[in-house]
């Protein structure tokens, strides 16, 4: 089939204006230079449209090159359970204010008997986020079974990936600025506003890099249907569906240990700026009790310096996870900045991000959270609760 020209003006305020200028450019058989101010590609990709079938769902991916359409059929995916790699859909409760409470508020007789842990949306925060909720969950879910089967007609409907419960994994919302996967410890309940993921015992810490990186959130964005908050959108849909289906790299046992070691010094930070916080499961005392200073404001300032410390810490390891990562999907510089520019909020990031906790949608088979208040003293981090 023959090449067709396709134009891309996501980036460009006046689209009228950037559209008129692209086809006069076409017409005149010159070269449309892209726009530097907004990180903006090219305007004008000749493609064969037959090459989008490469692509799960065949989207009309013009704008990347021909070696990433071509991952997805040279790489295996993800999804592979011979392997240990799966994905699935969790509980939802159809009543939330009957079903689910705080950690705090149940008592710690009843916790772990009627009550588990439930891993349910949260914020963008990749390998690590709090959940500081839990689900009425005794007689293995009777009560929850009989009022969705009543609702509903099936408990199936709501009561998804049962066989997987309580097993260690990865969890991630299923609407936020970009794909998070986190850890989700074992003896837990996923939700369907945060579905799971599982990876055999050995490959979890490592695969957890590899899902958080930049090349792994492109590729999935590939087979979504909307764009960014930035260039006008909403937020974009993960579906377990979306994992399934990602071209999933062959990393030697060196890299892996590597990307391993990565996402435990991500954990590791990010839990010990949550210790700080007295909502969080892992606190211990105030930061400036901590901080062994004379004065307030000296505590003040040594926290700020921490804070400052930690963020370029946390950039620091997603950027050598995106570098490894990208070997071993053998991306091209040009690819690679194409990737770069493409991603409107990097992985690494660490602006605030609230996912939506909604879980009374179907689920579909297909922060990084550090914020300083700089007008007086108190640094807020704000992390939802393990």
């Amino acid at each position: 089939m023959a090449e067709s020209l396709f134009l891309r003006l996501l980036p460009y305020e006046d689209k009228a204006a950037a559209l008129a200028e692209a086809v006069a450019a076409v017409r005149e058989g010159r070269t449309l230079n892209p726009s530097t101010e907004l990180r903006a590609g090219p305007v004008v990709y000749a493609v064969d449209p037959a090459s989008f079938r490469q692509v799960p769902g065949s989207p009309f991916a013009y704008w990347v090159s021909e070696r990433i359409r071509r991952l997805f059929t040279e790489l295996p995916p993800f999804e592979d359970e011979s392997e240990g790699r799966t994905t699935r859909c969790g509980l939802g409760t159809l009543d939330d204010f009957r079903f689910l409470r705080l950690r705090w508020e149940v008592s710690l007789q009843t916790l772990r008997v009627f009550w588990v842990l439930y891993y349910h949306g949260g914020l963008y925060s990749p390998i690590y986020d709090e959940f500081p909720l839990v689900v009425r969950w005794g007689a293995d879910g009777s009560e929850i079974k009989a009022f969705v089967e009543k609702k509903v007609g099936s408990a199936s409907r709501k009561v998804q990936g049962e066989d997987h419960y309580f097993l260690p994994g990865f969890v991630f919302p299923r609407r936020t600025r970009a794909f998070s996967p986190k850890v989700m410890p074992a003896g837990g309940i996923y939700s369907t506003a945060g579905q799971a993921g599982f990876l055999s015992k050995g490959d979890l810490e490592w695969g957890l890099a590899v899902l958080s990186s930049g090349i792994c959130n492109y590729l999935i964005s590939l087979s979504q249907g909307t764009t960014s908050q930035e260039f006008g959108g909403t937020n974009p849909q993960y579906e377990v569906g979306l994992i399934k289906r990602l071209p999933w790299p062959t990393i030697d046992e060196a890299k892996k240990q590597r990307l391993a070691q990565l996402t435990r010094m991500i954990f590791e930070e990010k839990r010990s700026l949550a210790s700080a916080i007295e909502t969080s499961c892992n606190f211990t005392f105030p930061p400036l009790i901590k901080a062994a200073v004379n004065t307030i404001q000296d505590g003040i300032a040594g926290w700020q310096t921490r804070i400052a410390a930690a963020k370029r810490h946390l950039v620091e390891c997603h950027e050598l996870i995106d570098e490894i990562v990208r070997e071993f999907y053998d991306l091209s510089p040009n690819d690679w900045e194409t990737v770069k520019c493409e991603l409107s909020t990097p992985s690494h990031t660490l602006d605030v991000d609230i996912s939506s906790g909604d879980d009374s949608g179907d689920c579909i088979e297909v922060s990084d959270s550090l914020a300083l208040n700089d007008s007086k003293a108190l640094i807020v981090i704000r992390y939802p609760g393990v």
